[in-house]
C-alpha cells in the first residue's frame, strides 16, 4: 500500500501518506514509521514481540497474601 501511494503521487509528504496509510489500517503512525524503517533496514518485517502492559493486581501480592485473601 505504501510503495504503491508513493508510485501513484511521488510528490506526497510521507507524513501526510504515513497518516492516511495509519488511519486506514488502524495502526499509530509511530508504529508505521517504525515498521517502514525496519523493512528498509531488513528488507522483511517481523512480527512484533508483545511488550508492556499493565501487571494484574493479583501479580503485586506475595504468595502469603494471596493465600490470607483466599
Amino acid at each position: 500500500m505504501y510503495k504503491k501511494i508513493l508510485i501513484d503521487n511521488p510528490i506526497s509528504k510521507t507524513v501526510n501518506t504515513v497518516s492516511d496509510i495509519a488511519s486506514v489500517v488502524g495502526f499509530s503512525k509511530s508504529t508505521f514509521y517504525r515498521t517502514i524503517k525496519e523493512y528498509k533496514n531488513r528488507k522483511t518485517v517481523r512480527p512484533s514481540r508483545h511488550t508492556g502492559g499493565r501487571p494484574t493486581l493479583v501479580n503485586n501480592f506475595d504468595e502469603n497474601a494471596k493465600t490470607a485473601i483466599r
